[in-house]
């Protein structure tokens, strides 16, 4: 019901900031408790504790709660007539962003209340606890390359080869392109021999390797 509501006031169906600050401080309250029992679970002082996934939904769920309350405060301060700055209000935009994805991610394991839905949502939740050593994989494999991107890329602003400065966070960005779509320009990669045997590679182990390893994962917990 909460999570409908929140919906209905982002989507600008209801105008009630009032409202959904004290909803969800409502269901914020007995958010509290079941943290505190994830908390006892996870630092329990017995062989016989018991932390899992539920004590991690919890968490993040607390935390989308409290990020909004945040944003919610902040916002009627603002409606108050107090002028935010632009970084401020950049700042506060994000908070809403995360929150509510936080809290969308949290109601979608709830799904699993109807039977129909249930074994979907469990498997589902079971690929995403086996992927962590597979995001761990990916995710450094990407910042390996992408750093040697960016040196390949210095190098050839040292020789004023490059019109464009190339930063680090820009390149960190492109290898997102590249693992999607495969895509090879003068904007993402160096057009160099180099250049190519880096982005071979890295397309290579990334999207060959990792993405074959991706499917046997998932095949097994299936």
């Amino acid at each position: 019901m909460y999570v409908l509501y929140l919906i209905l006031c982002k989507i600008e169906v209801i105008s009630d900031k009032y409202g959904l600050f004290v909803l969800t401080i409502l269901v914020t309250i007995p958010e509290l408790q079941q943290n505190y029992e994830s908390v006892r679970n996870m630092f329990g002082p017995s062989e016989t504790s018991d932390f899992g996934f539920e004590d991690i939904q919890n968490f993040y769920e607390l935390t989308g709660y409290i990020l909004q309350i945040a944003y919610l405060s902040m916002r009627m301060v603002e409606n108050g007539g107090v002028k935010f700055s632009k970084s401020t209000v950049t700042r506060m935009d994000g908070i809403n962003l995360v929150s509510c994805m936080l809290i969308f991610i949290r109601a979608f394991f709830l799904f699993r209340v109807f039977s129909s839905l249930r074994p979907l949502v469990r498997m589902i939740k079971e690929v995403v606890s086996g992927l962590m050593p597979f995001t761990t994989i990916m995710t450094c494999s990407s910042v390996f390359f992408s750093v040697e991107v960016y040196l390949l890329f210095e190098e050839d602003n040292h020789l004023g080869l490059s019109k464009k400065v190339h930063t680090y966070s820009s390149i960190a960005g492109d290898q997102i392109s590249i693992i999607a779509s495969g895509e090879y320009s003068s904007d993402n990669m160096p057009v160099t021999t180099p250049g190519f045997v880096v982005y071979f590679i890295a397309y290579y182990f990334i999207v060959v390797c990792l993405m074959n390893l991706l499917i046997a994962i998932i095949t097994e917990r299936y």
